[in-house]
């Protein structure tokens, strides 16, 4: 693997998704600029309009080779708008375009996230793809405790420059990116399942909603009792991405998302117990919903590896994900007002991420399964296409299979000793001995999972 590249990976997209971030939630462009105006409305215009236009994008012929343009492209708009924003919130507070330039900003922010997923899924090998992926959200992570513990300060705009100076890095690393290749090492191709999609969209509609409103309404108390909230956050994601880019271990199992639902349901538990000091809940609860983002977005990763569409895929996700983040503030808004309806909102949290969870376990296991057929056949019919007849290929690919002679016999209708025949031609045309030996050369050509 080039680290060079997967540097630039994790810059352009971990430095444009602390800019994203930072306009969606509490970080400085709401709540220091922008207090003339109806920041929920403003809120609605950049996320529900982009859902919605998501939902379309996804049925358009996007090219997979513009991927590149379209994100400096929509980096450009990123730093133009935002400065446009700035303006008119000094000389025009209460003009209607502001919320016309939102919206454009929405957008062109899920095409900026679509057009990274195509450079995601053909530089970064499957195997690798959990430890970058985590890596990149814990770097955005750090980046917007940055600009969150800037905006704190007294000097407060100083964050702007650093959304700013975000923005044109990203830019940078995004130009520098060489062009992918269009057949990755490990490729399949799978036809597009849209029920792969929908169920993934759903599970990242119900993460969301639960994570968008816990982690809002904690945040709030926290803040309130320990203004340095911002610091620590910071420092503990930067010792996660120290830790996965350390270990390189791959997390992305239903062991490991089972085990970030207990870290938050942990969380929720010393809120209730220790309401007055909500610090250590907070630090948990972002812990556990921070591993099982890095979980479920290396799921998209994979599943439009899977079918080689990551527009068709990460276009409906963003589209439901946005959804969820503004659903999940409503109702943060909503159960604000008393303990008695925090923990209300606490429940909510846990039965919309309950609900994930098992859809998750199907979506991993049938994703695993595609992957791992996909790959045989492939092994099969493009790299000996020359050496096999088509025939001796669906031999081989019951033999992979682990059935015994008399099994594939029975499958292919022929007696065994005629097997026999087609086995020693199938051995020494793989320059192998026995089934064994096949199965082992096989599994070295594929790229284990």
């Amino acid at each position: 693997m080039n680290d060079r590249k997967i540097v630039h990976v994790i810059l352009s997209y971990g430095l444009f998704l602390s800019w994203l971030l930072s306009f969606l939630y509490n970080g400085s462009l709401l709540t220091i600029v922008f207090q003339n105006i109806n920041i929920a409305f403003l809120a609605m215009i950049y996320i529900i309009v982009p859902a919605i236009v998501c939902y379309g994008f996804t049925f358009l012929p996007w090219q997979k080779y513009k991927a590149i343009s379209w994100m400096k492209t929509s980096l450009i708009i990123a730093i133009t708008g935002t400065f446009i924003l700035l303006i008119l919130n000094r000389f025009w507070p209460e003009t209607y375009l502001m919320y016309i330039v939102a919206g454009v900003l929405g957008i062109f922010s899920v095409i900026f996230i679509a057009g990274w997923g195509v450079m995601f899924i053909k530089t970064i090998e499957y195997t690798d793809m959990f430890v970058v992926m985590a890596a990149t959200i814990c770097f955005s992570r750090v980046c917007i405790a940055i600009n969150n513990t800037l905006s704190t300060l007294p000097q407060g705009k100083i964050g702007i420059l650093f959304i700013f100076l975000s923005l044109i890095i990203s830019y940078i690393y995004t130009i520098k990116f060489e062009p992918y290749s269009e057949n990755p090492k490990g490729a399949v191709h799978v036809a597009l399942d849209y029920k792969f999609i929908l169920l993934i969209s759903l599970i990242i509609f119900l993460t969301n909603v639960g994570g968008g409103l816990s982690q809002t309404l904690i945040k709030e108390l926290t803040l309130k009792t320990f203004s340095g909230v911002y610091i620590v956050e910071g420092v503990l994601y930067a010792f996660f991405m120290h830790l996965i880019i350390l270990k390189k271990q791959s997390l992305d199992k239903p062991i490991f998302a089972l085990i970030s639902l207990a870290i938050i349901g942990i969380g929720f538990l010393l809120l209730i117990i220790y309401n007055h000091a909500p610090t250590l809940s907070y630090l948990v609860v972002a812990s556990g919903y921070l591993l099982l983002d890095m979980i479920l977005w290396t799921l998209v990763a994979k599943v439009s590896f899977l079918f080689n569409e990551p527009f068709k895929v990460f276009f409906p996700v963003m589209g439901s994900n946005l959804i969820a983040v503004f659903l999940g503030n409503v109702l943060a808004m909503i159960f604000n007002d008393g303990w008695q309806k925090i923990y209300i909102a606490v429940s909510l949290c846990t039965i919309f991420t309950l609900l994930a969870l098992p859809l998750y376990n199907a979506l991993y296991g049938k994703l695993n399964a595609l992957v791992e057929e996909a790959r045989k056949r492939h092994w099969i019919s493009e790299s000996c296409l020359d050496i096999f007849t088509v025939k001796e290929r669906e031999i081989v690919l019951l033999m992979l299979e682990g059935l015994k002679n008399k099994e594939v016999a029975e499958r292919m209708f022929i007696s065994e000793n005629t097997l026999k025949t087609h086995a020693k031609n199938i051995y020494a045309k793989a320059e192998v001995s026995n089934k064994k030996e096949l199965i082992e050369k096989y599994v070295s050509h594929m790229n284990p999972l």
